[in-house]
């Protein structure tokens, strides 16, 4: 059953077991904690709770003395400065730990059968950055197929309710890893060291640089650290799982980070 404890120094340890996997919260939400423990229940992970930064409280002055953000750089919410910030921070600490670890956003479903399926599509990898363990349903995701061809496209279902991600938390389809050329939302993945260290230097300070799908002839200015990320994850070795492990609620109206209208 998962359980949860307070984030804490560890001495470096054996790599042999799961990495220490982290779910971001936000200390006046503990109903989503609650929420994210229940549901997540079978996928065997033993979660240690990272405080998130809260967005609200930081100022324009403040992101930009904390490297965050270039000046004058457009955002939808403080929510996302908040996203950025909590990430960073947890960046930081893989970094200084030395050891690759999970992190999760609280609206994450997990599959549970995670463990086994993660595992086995790792132990083959030399080297990695970052491993999308799901992306926003909403969202294009593209990803190399073979040599020169990517393939991208959309899941059918945009904005799943909670049966249908309590169904796919069940599910026991084939899951793999493909080298990752664009996907948006950070719900759950796994980061290395030197992934950390990539991401910090290439997304920070964030601005709304131009984002291009090719494959999708669409382009578009970055608002977000996801956006960001998709920026630069042809330069470094990014791979997703196609089928995902991970899928968030993406239910915008109930969002922490910012509210929209489906």
């Amino acid at each position: 059953m998962s359980s949860i404890e307070e984030a804490k120094p560890e001495a470096p340890g054996a790599a042999d077991r799961m990495f220490d996997a982290y779910v971001i919260n936000l200390a006046r939400t503990p109903e989503r904690l609650a929420s994210f423990l229940r549901l997540n229940s079978g996928c065997g992970i033993d979660f240690k709770r990272f405080e998130a930064a809260d967005g609200s409280a930081i100022s324009e002055d403040e992101a930009v003395h904390l490297n965050l953000i270039k000046r004058g750089t457009k955002w939808n919410s403080k929510g996302t400065i908040g996203v950025a910030l909590s990430h960073r921070n947890l960046w930081e600490a893989t970094i200084a730990e030395g050891r690759p670890r999970l992190i999760f956003e609280d609206d994450a479903f997990i599959r549970d059968d995670f463990r086994p399926v993660f595992a086995a599509a790792i132990a083959p990898l030399t080297a990695w950055d970052i491993i999308l363990l799901g992306y926003n349903s909403d969202a294009l995701v593209e990803f190399n197929v073979a040599g020169d061809f990517d393939m991208s496209g959309l899941l059918t279902v945009k904005h799943p309710n909670a049966a249908q991600l309590a169904k796919f938390t069940r599910s026991r389809n084939t899951a793999g890893l493909f080298r990752l050329r664009h996907a948006f939302g950070i719900s759950g993945y796994a980061i290395s060291p030197a992934g950390a260290r990539k991401l910090i230097a290439r997304c920070f300070p964030m601005d709304n640089r131009l984002i291009e799908f090719k494959a999708a002839k669409h382009r578009f200015n970055a608002f977000s650290i996801d956006c960001m990320m998709n920026v630069f994850y042809r330069e470094i070795d990014a791979y997703a799982f196609v089928g995902p492990l991970v899928l968030p609620l993406n239910d915008w109206e109930a969002s922490t980070v910012e509210k929209r209208k489906r």
